[in-house]
């Protein structure tokens, strides 16, 4: 498959998804985190997935050093928080353009640590405290620290196929 239908499909699915699932506001999304209300987790899972597919079509903010370090704590959060699952999606996205990368259980993995940290991100509730988000980065940086080597050994698996 060539590299500009793998692309044509996945912004179809991405399209098709963003039409079945409805946009949720950030209160929405406090009252999910407090226990308001609930979602199946398949609902959610699947509302995640569309707001994956949506936001690796924006594009990322560029960001300096120099830029964060003149930032407040609060700030930097929140640059944190609407920047990270920019990238997050984007990567997910360029794993699942790869021919035949659900054959590669390094590649598989990768893909779902990506999901799994970008689901999390969108789950913070920045108007608790800036600690909520420093928490979650604190685990995915720990939770990512074999992503290079699984990219590694999941490209090399690609060659091999």
């Amino acid at each position: 498959i060539s590299s500009s239908s793998q692309q044509s499909h996945f912004a179809h699915a991405c399209h098709m998804i963003r039409r079945q699932l409805p946009s949720l506001s950030g209160r929405a999304r406090r009252r999910f985190a407090t226990g308001d209300v609930s979602i199946p987790k398949e609902l959610l899972h699947e509302f995640l997935a569309s707001e994956a597919c949506f936001l690796a079509e924006k594009e990322a903010t560029p960001l300096s050093l120099c830029q964060i370090l003149a930032s407040t704590p609060k700030q930097v959060a929140q640059l944190s928080h609407r920047e990270l699952p920019i990238r997050f999606a984007k990567r997910i996205r360029q794993i699942e353009e790869l021919p035949a990368w659900p054959e590669s259980q390094d590649l598989t993995q990768l893909r779902d640590l990506y999901f799994q940290s970008f689901s999390e991100l969108r789950l913070v509730d920045l108007d608790e405290s800036v600690s909520s988000l420093t928490d979650t980065v604190v685990r995915l940086k720990r939770r990512l620290e074999p992503a290079v080597s699984l990219l590694m050994e999941g490209v090399q698996d690609l060659r091999e196929i």
